[in-house]
């Protein structure tokens, strides 16, 4: 792909990506679900992926106030997707509605969710994205991006295989997986459909585990309402899924997937 393709690719892959930012967030303003939440913040990460690969020189300051205060927002709805994992965790363990710990639960959402939903309707002013000016030439930069993900992925990797409860080791893999992902599903260069569907795997057992680290810090927390049972099946779990996520890690060839040229 020659250098004009491959900037007008990724000029496209902005407008497309800003578009799905401006649906998502009308969804979610319409309906803050627990669908909505989670396509909006997809949306925001693909978006991110995108308009990291921009030289500083392109970027505009109205375009920069923007993404901080999208990222903010993905925060944001980051703790009220945490607390809907927990209910439906708490829930599978059979906790009714109406237990004291799941009453306590939805109280926390209930205020992350009015705080995230005050920041959603300013967002809707997508035009301070589109500010950015075109890249000359998104390869170097794009393969540089990749290049640095994948390294901060790797370095992490021996820590994680080694020690089970790392939880920052894990937590620091899968911000980069997830960027890299996004990252590389542009498309500037070819990417092996193994390697995205590896990484998802990663995603999957990664999120899983944070999902039980949440949990236990809150049974933790809780446990004269919750007792011992509850937080001893979740670190069962939790032993499960890093078994897992160890095997996936130590298995794969990750440094001949990763290495870009």
């Amino acid at each position: 792909m020659s250098r004009r393709k491959q900037a007008s690719a990724l000029d496209r892959a902005l407008a497309e990506r800003v578009a799905g930012v401006g649906r998502w967030l009308s969804a979610y303003l319409d309906n803050p679900d627990e669908g909505a939440i989670h396509g909006v913040r997809i949306a925001i990460r693909r978006l991110e992926a995108a308009y990291h690969l921009y030289p500083e020189s392109a970027q505009t300051p109205a375009s920069k106030g923007y993404m901080r205060r999208l990222r903010a927002f993905f925060r944001q709805n980051g703790e009220v997707r945490d607390c809907d994992v927990l209910r439906e965790k708490l829930l599978g363990r059979g906790l009714s509605g109406d237990d004291a710990l799941l009453i306590k639960l939805g109280e926390r959402r209930a205020r992350h969710l009015a705080d995230a939903v005050r920041q959603a309707p300013p967002l809707l002013a997508l035009d301070e994205v589109r500010t950015v000016s075109s890249a000359p030439d998104p390869l170097p930069r794009y393969l540089h991006r990749v290049r640095k993900l994948a390294s901060r992925f790797l370095d992490k990797r021996p820590a994680v295989i080694r020690h089970e409860s790392d939880a920052e080791d894990v937590h620091a893999m899968r911000k980069a997986a997830k960027k890299l992902y996004y990252t590389l599903e542009l498309e500037l260069e070819s990417v092996s459909e193994h390697l995205l569907e590896t990484i998802k795997q990663f995603h999957r057992l990664s999120g899983s585990l944070h999902d039980s680290d949440v949990a236990i810090a809150f049974l933790h927390d809780n446990r004269r309402r919750s007792g011992k049972a509850l937080l001893k099946a979740e670190r069962r779990q939790r032993h499960e899924t890093c078994t897992e996520l160890q095997r996936l890690l130590s298995e794969e060839d990750w440094e001949g997937m990763l290495a870009f040229p």
